[in-house]
């Protein structure tokens, strides 16, 4: 068996390589496509693309700002913070100057509105006398120690310049009595214990009870008040012994001159009011009423209950 060897033009025998060997997809002349161009031909690009390498991209080198750049900075923050330093002592140092000062001390102090306090009781609430710088009175913090006195209600107070305090006080006004852990207090008209009863100011007033739990019912009082300036009461309130809310007979009134209780609803106060008004013109126009022990306008119905029963 005899085999024929054909030697490719462009080959040594030493080496087995090409003479004008070149890049992967390189045609010599006359030879067939390269393994890229072939690989090309397959995937259907056009076979007269030129294969490039990749370029492989360096990374860009971005620099920060010049040095020069941010010591300038450095160097205005800190002329900014050496200038708000100064302007800071500068002020503390005036501000302790004008407080100093005799033109603004004080030399009269007028109070107003005061009736169970007295003069030197507010200044020594205060913590004001004559003689003080003005500028140097905090005011919030001296109408806050007012404010605690329990009859304090309501307080104003304002500086005249350059020398002058005025003080408007605004005092609580008792309205009831009110029972608490066995000592008898004044309560204003909301129902609100203000101060303990005192022999030296004394004053009598209706006595105030009020059941667990009917407190939220306490405005009833204000809303009582009202209706009696308006003349909507067929009673006076000048004759008005004790109150009590009560979860049984809602807000019952004792008066003095008839030896009469009325209870009135919580609910719907206004309609249960007016009811009793037409039943009360009812019992005094047959006679009646001084026979009465009770009248209860509740559940919108009224009921009269007889002394003797």
């Amino acid at each position: 068996m005899s085999v024929a060897v054909r030697i490719l033009p462009g080959l040594t025998r030493s080496s087995g390589r090409a003479k004008n060997s070149r890049s992967p997809g390189y045609t010599p002349k006359g030879g067939k496509q390269g393994t890229i161009e072939k690989s090309l031909a397959k995937t259907g690009r056009n076979k007269g693309a030129r294969y490039e390498r990749p370029v492989r991209k360096r990374g860009v080198r971005r620099d920060g700002p010049p040095v020069w750049a941010t010591l300038a900075k450095l160097i205005t923050l800190g002329l900014i913070a050496v200038s708000l330093a100064a302007v800071s002592v500068g002020l503390l140092a005036g501000y302790r100057w004008i407080t100093s000062l005799n033109y603004f001390a004080v030399q009269g102090i007028e109070i107003t509105g005061i009736e169970r306090l007295k003069a030197p009781q507010v200044l020594a609430l205060a913590g004001i006398e004559e003689g003080q710088n003005i500028l140097a009175i905090n005011i919030g913090k001296v109408e806050a120690a007012l404010s605690r006195h329990p009859w304090v209600g309501a307080v104003s107070v304002r500086r005249i310049l350059p020398r002058q305090i005025k003080i408007a006080i605004g005092e609580r006004a008792p309205t009831y009595w009110m029972q608490y852990q066995d000592n008898l207090y004044y309560a204003d008209a909301d129902g609100r214990i203000i101060d303990k009863i005192e022999a030296d100011k004394f004053e009598s007033l209706p006595q105030l009870e009020v059941e667990a739990g009917m407190e939220k019912h306490l405005g009833l009082l204000r809303e009582l008040a009202r209706v009696g300036a308006e003349g909507g009461l067929p009673f006076s309130m000048d004759k008005v012994a004790w109150l009590r809310l009560s979860w049984g007979s809602g807000l019952e009134v004792r008066l003095l001159d008839r030896d009469l209780t009325v209870c009135l609803a919580v609910d719907n106060f206004r309609q249960s009011v007016s009811r009793l008004s037409i039943v009360w013109a009812d019992l005094v126009r047959r006679g009646e009423l001084d026979q009465s022990r009770v009248v209860s306008s509740l559940s919108d119905k009224v009921w009269v209950e007889k002394k003797g029963n």
